[in-house]
This record gives structure tokens, sequence and C-alpha cells, in this order.
């Protein structure tokens, strides 16, 4: 099935969308349906199989794809995981309340997270008598307040920060690390204070539990035990992996069936995506084994595009770019929408965003939209059950701030423009023709250029200045520091036992 998408109105709050307030009726008085989330954690555009990786097995996404409908255009928010996330939990730019950057993490700090007034879908769907749960990476503030169980979760079980290690080993390691060097007078951690959560033992609502085996299938496990116990009621689950995010640790097992790729890098990286979609395999056979598989929508993307710095590590195919930048290689990911009972399966080039998730599992639901905010996502929920021939969305915009320099990405139908403040460098490309942004075609179509730098002036000029600069890593009078401290843990850890951390 091959969709085509369509140009829409522009609407008065100067973004692509703000939220349709009209339901599918139809649903009213249906049985609701379950909703799975599930997020892969810097995975590249092309590192699943149903984008004919020729490396990467994928065999259970896949059979997501094969049975749900493949947006060839999706989309998240933002190029790095704490405001993509921010985004699909408010159907909002992040842009649009100072949350440009990584969110620091802080257990004290009580302003450091997504403001308590930008309210989580979540929130909603367990005020209609939904059971919701959260299993993974949060990443979206660490104090009491910020808490998944005070932002709509009636359940956790991950960890707080950006990232987290896959072996409790490596991270019980990490921490008698850190409190030996305290006994010695010297700094116990990198000043980035996310280094700090990797080290943290894992979280079941807000206590510490001590847990054994790899961390991927471990919160396949849970999200097994969560639709086990939630399987008599409608239900929300945020399955959010942190794999394939760095570090790279993969199960030996898993990396035996890579010895094919080359590179240690990429295979490791390959085996945690394998182990990723094993638990995808384990959450469909549950549904399936309950008879919930039919009724229940599962949607299936990355956070953001994977890191190709190194050619080694992540592949995004033909798009230009990688995480971290506005390039379709930062914002445009896989993404799979599955659900038997009431979508078609097929692909489509019509354009989709996570802000979409929103409003779109709300009108599911049976549930008014929003009105009362201005949300940036539309309800597509028309669109998915081919009600309506063509996506309700026609563009996106993508924003970095990078303090001084930021770089902009916009997209328009099948045009593209790009903008980098420090060289002052301007791109537009025909994306139909040249995914790769290769071809800038500025001087053949000023007056499309001048359109879409107007475009993103006028979204532009509703966002905020970033809460907090660049936190952590970027902060360069901490990065010697920080560098000297984990090649200090390094070689703690090889005269230990002999090995290295990646």
């Amino acid at each position: 099935m091959k969709i085509k998408s369509c140009a829409v109105k522009w609407l008065v709050f100067g973004g692509f969308s703000a939220g349709v307030s009209a339901s599918c009726s139809a649903l009213q008085c249906a049985e609701q349906p379950n909703f799975i989330i599930i997020m892969a954690d810097d995975q590249g555009y092309a590192d699943v199989g149903f984008q004919d990786s020729p490396d990467i097995v994928t065999p259970n996404i896949d059979q997501l794809a094969a049975k749900g409908l493949v947006f060839e255009n999706g989309y998240v928010c933002h190029p790095v995981c704490g405001p993509s996330r921010t985004g699909l939990m408010t159907g909002r730019y992040p842009h649009r309340f100072g949350l440009q950057v990584n969110t620091p993490f802080s257990q004290t700090d009580e302003d450091w997270g997504v403001p308590l007034e930008q309210r989580f879908f979540a929130q909603d769907l367990r005020t209609a008598g939904y059971r919701t749960g959260v299993i993974g990476k949060w990443h979206l503030g660490a104090t009491e307040k910020h808490h998944p169980n005070n932002r709509g979760f009636d359940f956790f079980f991950g960890f707080l920060g950006g990232g987290h290690n896959y072996w409790p080993a490596d991270y019980k390691r990490m921490r008698d690390w850190q409190f030996m060097n305290a006994k010695k007078d010297q700094p116990a951690v990198s000043p980035n204070p996310e280094a700090i959560s990797y080290m943290l033992p894992i979280l079941h609502n807000r206590e510490y539990v001590e847990t054994t085996g790899y961390l991927t299938d471990i919160f396949s496990d849970e999200a097994v035990d969560f639709i086990d116990r939630n399987k008599t009621r409608p239900f929300f689950l945020y399955l959010a992996y942190n794999a394939p995010h760095k570090p790279l640790e993969a199960k030996p097992e898993d990396l035996e069936k890579f010895s094919h790729i080359q590179s240690e890098k990429r295979r490791k990286y390959a085996a945690m995506i394998y182990a990723l979609d094993r638990g995808v395999g384990q959450v469909r056979d549950k549904l399936e084994k309950e008879r919930l598989l039919d009724n229940t929508m599962i949607i299936y993307l990355s956070d953001n595009g994977g890191i190709v710095e190194n050619p080694e590590l992540a592949s995004n195919g033909r798009l230009r770019g990688q995480k971290g930048e506005t390039f379709e290689g930062g914002c445009h990911v896989p993404f799979v929408v599955h659900w038997p009972a009431r979508l078609k399966a097929g692909r489509t080039d019509g354009i989709i965003s996570s802000l979409d998730i929103y409003p779109t599992l709300l009108a599911a639901a049976g549930l008014p939209v929003p009105t009362d905010r201005n949300l940036d996502g539309f309800n597509q929920l028309p669109f998915l059950l081919g009600q309506a021939s063509m996506s309700a969305r026609d563009g996106v915009f993508a924003r970095r701030w990078l303090g001084r320099n930021h770089t902009v990405g916009v997209r328009d139908g099948d045009w593209k423009y790009d903008f980098v403040s420090q060289s002052g460098e301007t791109g537009l490309f025909n994306l139909k023709t040249d995914i790769g942004e290769k071809n800038d075609l500025s001087a053949q179509y000023p007056e499309q250029l001048q359109k879409m730098t107007a475009m993103q002036d006028k979204w532009n000029a509703l966002n905020t200045p970033p809460k907090w600069i660049e936190p952590g890593w970027y902060w360069p009078e901490h990065r010697e520091h920080a560098v000297q401290v984990i090649l200090s843990f390094e070689e703690e850890m090889a005269a230990h036992d002999g090995s290295l951390k990646e």
C-alpha cells in the first residue's frame, strides 16, 4: 500500500499542527485498545531488517513491520535523547519550554526536568482508567517531582538518567572504584553528573533493586510481566530500551551470531539490537498468548538517528548526518505502527512525527484530544484507519542548540531547508530525488529558500531560550578532567582483572 502525503494548512500556533480535537467516534463504544510504545536508543535508520540492513538481523521487529504500517518518513522532534523523549510525552516541541538540550542528571535540583505544567499523555490515559507503565530509560528528570510515578505512570522499572551499563558487575565496579577514590581524597567521578546515573542500581518505582543478568533482557522480562499483571484491563506500556546506546556491551552468545561483522564496535552494536529484537518478540508472543495482540497498538521507533561518525558503528543508510545533527540522519528514524484489528499492513510515504503519538493515542482510546494547550502533534488516527487518504502532517522542524552555534532543519513536503549558524551555511534540497541532501538547490529556487527561512523564523519565534546550557561532557572546561577520570578508571580495572571499559 502506497499512501501519498499532502500539504496541510498552517495553524495559528506557528507550527505544523495544533492538536486536532475530534476523536474517532466509531471507537467511543468499542473496546479500548492497549498501547505499547517500544523505543530504541540511538538506532540507525538503516539498522533493521525491514530497511534491508545487510548485516543486522531483526526478525521480530521485521514481523511488526510486515504486519503493520511502515512510515518511510517517520521523524522525531529532536536529534538527541532527552528532548526527543520530552516531545513524545508532551506532544510539543521541547523548544517551546526551553528543553533544547539533554536534561542534566540531578537528584536534588528540582528545576532539572520537564516542567510540571507540561502534561504527559500518560496522565490523560491513567485518568481514563488505563494502567500505565514505563520500563527502561526515563531521562525526563531525576528528582521526586519528576519521577515517573508523579508524571502519569503507575509502574516504573528502570533508571532515571540518560544511560546505564548493561551488566550489574560493571556498574557495581564503577561504584566501588568511586568510593575507593573518595577515600584517597581523589576525584570520585567526572564532573559530568550523567556519569552517576550509569552507576546507580535499577529502580522499581522508588526502590533500588539489585539485578542479575543482561539489562536489555531484564527490561524485556519486566515488560512481559507488566502485560501479564494488566491483561484484564486497558494498559499503556512505554518500553524505552537503552539499547543500542553506549556503552557497547553485548551477551557473548549474541556476539557469536554476528561473527561475520569485522568491526568489533559494529559487531557489539548489532548484538545489542538483536537482544532488543528478542525482547520485541517476547512482548508480541505474550500479547498473542493472551489474545491481546489484535487490540493492541504497538509503535516502534528510535529516539534519534544512529551515531555514524565512525562508519564502523551505526548506519543511517542514504540519509545525511547522524545523532545530534538536524540533517535527515539526526531525526529521520525507523517508525512502525502495528495494530492488526484496525490497520491495513503496508508502507506509506506519508510524514509522521513522534509528536503525533500523543493526540493519536488519545483519539484511539476514544478520549478527547486536549484543546487547552497548544500541541504540536496531529491526530493521525483517520490516516491510520484509512478514513483519510493522506497524512495530516506535511512537515517537521528540528533545531539543535549548541551555545552560540545552532543548526536548523525544516521539512515542508518534499523540500528540506538546512541552516548552520556558525558558518551561516544554508542548503535547500528536494528529498524526493535527493534524500541524502547532496545537491543544494538554493540558487535555482530562491523563492522556496526564502519561504522556508520565513517558516523557520515564525516557528522559532514561539520558542524559549534553553533552561540550561549543554551539560556534562559538553562543558569545554570539564572535558580534560573528564577524560582523565575515565582513563584512571580504566587503568584501575585493567590492573584489577585485565578488562577495559568501552
